[in-house]
């Protein structure tokens, strides 16, 4: 997950000129989303699990939408 968060951080950096706390907000927000994925979808597997995250951006409503999808329960 951690990985993850890095590699959302630079991509939100190089495409978008954020202020600082809407960036820190949505960051934070795919941070807790990935958290939860990582905590409860694999919860009772043995083995690690996989997550990925998604981003589409509209230009026309300036609307970020982010998702972040695992395989678990």
């Amino acid at each position: 997950a951690h990985r993850i968060r890095v590699e959302f951080r630079n991509w939100l950096d190089r495409h978008f000129t954020l202020g600082a706390e809407r960036f820190s907000d949505l960051v934070l927000a795919v941070s807790e989303a990935l958290a939860n994925a990582a905590e409860f979808a694999y919860r009772d597997t043995p083995d690690a699990g996989t997550m990925d995250v998604s981003a589409a951006y509209d230009a026309k409503s300036d609307t970020l939408a982010v998702t972040v999808q695992d395989r678990g329960r």
